[in-house]
Formats: C-alpha cells, structure tokens, sequence
C-alpha cells in the first residue's frame, strides 16, 4: 500500500509518526478501530513505550496520579511559557499518543485512561508538543474520575487558555474544548449552561470539517438537554438539526448515544407514527445493544441507566429494577469520570428504598446498597451542586 511505500522509504521517527497517524485516522473513519488502535501501540513499541499486558487498575492510577503530581507544580502561567519538547523521539511519541486517544475511548477505557497519564506527563516533564493540549485535556477527565474535580476544571481551563495561547491547530483545540464541555464542564457547571455551550460547539466543529468531533458533540449535546430539562419539543428539533449534519450518524459510537437520546424521547412523549416530515424522526437509531463492542464500555453502561431511568418514571419498576441490578455492582468502575454515575446512583437508590419495603428478608442487603448510592451522590455534589444536589435530597428521602 502507498502507507506501507512511505513508512519503508523513511526511519525518521517524526516522519513515521505522521504517517502513521494519517493511516490510524483513515482507519477510524473506515470503522476499524481495532486495527487502527493496533497500529498505534505496535509504533509505540518501536519507539520505546512499554504497555502493560493485560492493563491493570494499578497501572492506570501510576501513570494518573505521575501526571497529576507534575500538573499540581505547574501554574497557568508557567503552562503558557512551556518551552518545545525537543527531543525527536519523544515528539514522535506523542504524535502516536495524540492519534491513539481519538480512537481508544470506545475500544479500551483503561488503556486509554493510562496511555494519558504517560502522555501528559511527557508533556509536564519534557515540553510543549502540538498534541499536549490533548494530554492535558485528557489528564483533566482521568482526575474527574479521582474524585478531583475543582483541579480538573482548573486544569481543563488552563488547558484551554493554552490551546488558543500557543494556536493549536483545529484537531487538538477541539479536543481541549471538546473534553471540557463534554466531560469535566458537568461536572461542576449547570447543565444548562453546558448544554448551551456545546450547541455552539457542535456547530463550530461542523464548519471546520471535523465529523467525527462533531458527531460526538452533538450527540452528547442532546443528552445534556435531557439533564437540562429543555423541552422535549426542543430536543427534538436539536435533534433533526443534528440529523442534518450528521445523516449516517457518524459512528457506532454516537449512534448509540443519539439512538437512546430518541427511544427516551418517544418512550416519554408517546409520539405516535405520523409519517411525512417525520419520517427521518422515525428512523432514528434505535436503542443499540449495550453488549456491542463498538461502543465504549462508559456509552453501554450509560445506555442501561437511561433505559432504568424512563423505565421507573413510567412505573415500569420490574424492568427498572433488572437494569439496576445489571450495572449496579460496577457501575463507578465501567462509567469513570462520568457525570452519569450520580444519575445511575439515584436510580439504584430508588429502587432500593421501594423493594426493602416489599422485601423484608432483604432490607439489610438492600440499605447497605442504598446507603453506597447516597455516598455517591453526596461526593458528586459537593462540586456540582445545582446538577446533583437535588439527587441527595432524592436518596434521603428514600
């Protein structure tokens, strides 16, 4: 093939590196993920980065809490004037991180979590590289799912400060915004006011020709509405925009999510078939497998809570309750860092309260559980109170 010409005829690291970048890229957008994601790590190998088979827990929160140690020395301003990463061999490391954290989030949260501690760090230590604001960016998700999260929202901002300071290209700023308005942002901010800001975002990323960025910020846009409690009429009309834009959905990924988004909407509006203009609305993605290997570990799990969720505000508590039992044992671990986790917390604790009252040979197993949710939502409050506030009023109730 014309990559395999290119990447004979050179061994300049740098070079290769571009190469290979371009070939994973081409491979994400052709839906081979794994192959792209195989490609990243074999160059990395070349290039003297060691990955740990299988990944474990011990191995991602090493490679976090390194990055998190160097980030907590360094100020805005000490950030801003980060002097270039000079050695070859490390630039071209991170050029290979850089294109491996657009396609890992869905193939392997761990790896990818792990893979941005290394990265980040190298940036910390060794210098400014065109893919640090990712590193950074994606520092700031992994510490959200430390339980950090007024240093990742301090972190994410100054990241963005230095995306626009150093003139990111369109890739790697989209990340840095992207990550924060997606991930971290929610954390801490009303959701209404994400939501808003992810509107102009999705539309920003569609002008410059990034799909794939675009895709995922409009799907997750409509899912931040729902936390907002826009109007459903509204959220429908977001989403006939979003189908505009996007009419094959992009990828596995954002499908699944825009195809929830819409079984929520129908399921709580109760739209009949009207046929004519709502035709497009009626071919919506439908709710995906949560077992599909296409999509990320986090999107399937989010997917079963949201499902849990209409469930038991339609009074469907026996369908609610089998989700909740399916994701309630590992629910922090499989959605880390997600603003979901307080939400599925909520649903659990619900259902809890109202089968320890049915089912007294089980109330001590089911309070234990119940009181694990509450933890939950109290942790997740004490940064975003006006989004998660209301759900430890919820749980104490129960």
């Amino acid at each position: 093939t014309g990559f395999a010409e290119l990447l004979s005829s050179t061994r300049d690291p740098g070079r290769r590196a571009v190469v290979i970048g371009r070939q994973m890229r081409l491979l994400q957008l052709a839906g081979e993920t794994s192959r792209a994601v195989e490609l990243g790590l074999a160059e990395l190998g070349r290039l003297g980065v060691r990955v740990p088979k299988p990944i474990k827990n011990r191995h991602v929160a090493l490679a976090v809490l390194g990055a998190w140690r160097a980030a907590r020395k360094v100020s805005r301003e000490q950030l801003l004037e980060m002097a270039e990463v000079r050695d070859e061999r490390i630039k071209a490391q991170m050029h290979i991180f850089g294109a491996l954290s657009g396609v890992l989030f869905s193939v392997d949260q761990l790896l990818f979590i792990h893979l941005a501690g290394i990265h980040a760090r190298l940036v910390l230590t060794e210098g400014y590289h065109s893919t640090a604001t990712v590193a950074l960016a994606e520092l700031a998700f992994a510490i959200v799912g430390m339980g950090q999260v007024a240093m990742a929202g301090r972190l994410a901002e100054d990241n963005l400060a230095l995306a626009k300071a150093r003139g990111a290209g369109p890739g790697p700023l989209l990340v840095a915004e992207g990550i924060w308005l997606l991930f971290v942002g929610p954390c801490y901010r009303p959701y209404r006011d994400c939501a808003a800001a992810v509107e102009d975002a999705h539309i920003t990323a569609v002008e410059l020709g990034e799909r794939l960025d675009a895709g995922y910020r409009g799907s997750v846009g409509l899912v931040l509405h729902i936390e907002a409690c826009t109007h459903l009429a509204e959220v429908k009309a977001l989403f006939r925009r979003f189908h505009v834009h996007h009419p094959a959905w992009c990828t596995p990924e954002t499908a699944a999510i825009v195809g929830i988004v819409m079984w929520v909407h129908r399921r709580l509006v109760g739209e009949a078939d009207e046929g004519g203009d709502e035709a497009e609305w009626l071919r919506a993605p439908q709710p995906p497998d949560p077992e599909d290997p296409e999509i990320s570990v986090l999107t399937r799990c989010a997917l079963v809570v949201s499902q849990a969720w209409v469930h038991l505000m339609l009074g469907e508590h026996e369908q609610a309750w089998v989700l909740a039992e399916r994701i309630s044992p590992a629910f922090e671990k499989d959605m880390f860092g997600s603003w979901v986790i307080p939400r599925a917390a909520l649903i659990d604790a619900v259902l809890c309260g109202e089968r320890a009252q049915r089912e007294p040979g089980s109330r001590r197993r089911l309070l234990r559980r119940l009181r694990r949710d509450l933890a939950v939502c109290r942790r997740w409050a004490r940064d975003g109170g006006d989004n998660f506030g209301p759900l430890v009023d919820v749980v104490l109730a129960e």
